[in-house]
């Protein structure tokens, strides 16, 4: 089971997407995964999920969500593709230390305090 969220983080709002098993009642342990480069897209839904689905609240964040909301490969391509490839390497241009830090921040600022972070 998921749904989509909204983080505020110090650059901005972090379009997220939390995963639970499908009768989850009360706190779960969490987790937070990390895309690759290629960001947000189906195969890491069912890598979150299937963590999920072993007793964990996963939280799977875009990385890229200063750039852009959602996937940012376009469907049927790829990372190995020499029109997508600019693209990411733009926008992984900006995910400094710092940034990632700040990210970070936020991130667990939902687990801990949060309800959207937590079983429905």
């Amino acid at each position: 089971m998921s749904r989509a969220i909204e983080i505020p983080a110090a650059d901005g709002t972090i379009d997220a997407h939390v995963f639970t098993p499908r009768n989850a009642d009360g706190p779960l342990p969490a987790v937070v995964l990390f895309t690759d480069i290629g960001g947000l897209r189906p195969c890491y839904h069912e890598k979150a999920q299937q963590v999920a689905d072993n007793g964990y609240s996963v939280l799977m964040h875009n990385v890229y969500y200063r750039d852009a909301n959602g996937p940012v490969v376009p469907e049927g391509k790829s990372f190995r593709d020499p029109d997508v490839r600019p693209t990411l390497f733009e926008y992984a241009g900006q995910l400094t230390p710092e940034a990632q830090s700040r990210d970070f921040a936020a991130l667990l600022d939902c687990i801990d305090n949060e309800g959207d972070c937590s079983p429905p």
